[in-house]
């Protein structure tokens, strides 16, 4: 007598070897899927940061002049510039709720940070060198907040 089928045996051994595939394929997933949000969060944290980095920039390139007390006075975290135009004098930048904010003349304040970017430190150094050429020296560092592993970067 033929039976065809398969045995109690063999479809709980499927079964196993199934399911213990399927773990795998899912753990590697879930493990793709972290990555690639952490890619995404730290890459949101770059641009964000380079974007306020280099709007301060060309805040700083177009000024009449930096008023280094503002440095100094705020132990580096704010930095007032004068502005040729009547509209953005003065210029300011500084940090409120963790975000880097700016104000052209008597405007808005305006973020360029996003919320989802906490800056930590936000440190204007201002010297002048032997040739009396004045520099203003940036740094910023900071974390995204919706990162797991509370990814960072610093930028100067």
């Amino acid at each position: 007598m033929k039976r065809s089928g398969f045995t109690l045996v063999e479809l709980i051994i499927y079964i196993a070897i199934t399911s213990i595939v399927v773990v795998v394929l899912m753990n590697v997933m879930i493990t793709i899927l972290q990555a690639r949000e952490k890619t995404q969060n730290t890459g949101e944290l770059q641009y964000s940061m380079t974007f306020a980095m280099e709007r301060m920039q060309r805040s700083i390139l177009n000024a009449v002049s930096v008023d280094s007390s503002s440095i100094l006075s705020r132990h580096g975290s704010s930095l007032s510039l004068s502005m040729s135009d009547a509209e953005r004098n003065p210029t300011s930048f500084s940090v409120s709720q963790g975000r880097i904010m700016m104000q052209e003349g008597t405007g808005a304040l305006l973020p360029l940070t996003s919320s989802r970017i906490r800056i930590r430190v936000l440190r204007f150094d201002f010297s002048t060198s032997s040739d009396h050429k004045d520099t203003v020296h940036i740094s910023i560092e900071g974390h995204d907040l919706t990162a797991g592993t509370g990814s960072s970067s610093t930028m100067n």
